[in-house]
């Protein structure tokens, strides 16, 4: 099947995600000397999908694949990838727990009753992956992490990997192409793995302020069917806030550009100051 490469800005390309299989957006950052990888893709499959448009272009080899978190749609594709894989420690800690599990239908359906995986992502696994691909899938490890914050220099160009963590993952990053893009993969969703799903303001209102503080014109998150231009994702950031403020008064007089977000910031409540 061949996939849409876009080419965001001079040697910075973008793959659209898939809803059917909640495939993640992918994304490549290339120097002058080496490309770096955003993501590795919800399966091998779906990780070669992208190799090749990217061999279509002038790029040179990859060297690296930044994880941004350990979800299964961002990680699963990694064994595909011939790339040092970079991740926060929390990450790897994360995947490296996961290696030791079975994929079949019967240990999935088992981790969901015991609560360790959550039915969304059983469903989408089983979608993504068949049961002989499930059955011979070997996680990998990342080989190196970062605490902080990371600096990649690609020849002619430097990237910044920045932990952020959030609501959706503890252990997110992101990143960052100076004056081009921020790549923030999932880390301003809500929290789907518990229930009712929830944002909260004590983990996402610091989060935006500093993603709204990076100097870039354009965002790529995760699950989103197109790049958001700065204004575009300042829009969405206030709404958010004003959403999580509204709840914090208890007013019914909800701004109609933040209603759709009210109920994950009320779900939120019995888990932060308020």
């Amino acid at each position: 099947m061949s996939v849409a490469l876009i080419e965001l800005a001079p040697g910075v390309f973008w793959m659209a995600p898939e809803h059917r299989t909640d495939r993640p957006a992918l994304g490549a950052i290339a120097g002058d000397r080496a490309t770096l990888m955003v993501d590795a893709g919800a399966s091998n499959r779906h990780a070669q999908q992208f190799l090749d448009a990217l061999a279509t272009t002038s790029v040179p080899p990859l060297s690296h694949v930044v994880l941004t978190h350990s979800h299964w749609d961002h990680v699963f594709g990694y064994p595909q990838v011939d790339a040092v894989a970079i991740s926060t420690e929390e990450t790897r800690d994360e995947i490296a727990t996961m290696a030791t599990y079975a994929w079949d239908d019967d240990s999935l359906d088992e981790r969901v009753t015991d609560g360790t995986e959550i039915p969304f992502c059983r469903d989408m696994i089983k979608a993504e992956l068949t049961a002989s691909e499930r059955a011979e899938l070997k996680l990998r490890v990342p080989e190196r992490t970062f605490q902080d914050e990371l600096t990649i220099d690609l020849g002619s160009r430097s990237v910044h990997v920045l932990a952020v963590g959030g609501d959706h993952a503890s252990d997110s990053c992101i990143v960052v192409v100076p004056g081009v893009v921020a790549f923030l993969s999932d880390c301003a969703y809500h929290n789907l793995h518990v229930e009712p799903n929830r944002l909260t303001r004590r983990l996402l209102f610091p989060l935006l302020d500093r993603l709204l503080a990076l100097d870039v014109p354009y965002y790529v998150l995760g699950h989103d069917d197109a790049p958001l231009a700065r204004a575009e994702f300042e829009t969405r950031a206030n709404a958010m806030k004003a959403a999580g403020e509204a709840v914090r008064r208890q007013r019914a007089d909800v701004p109609d550009h933040a209603a759709s977000f009210v109920e994950l910031f009320r779900a939120g409540l019995p888990h932060e100051s308020v």
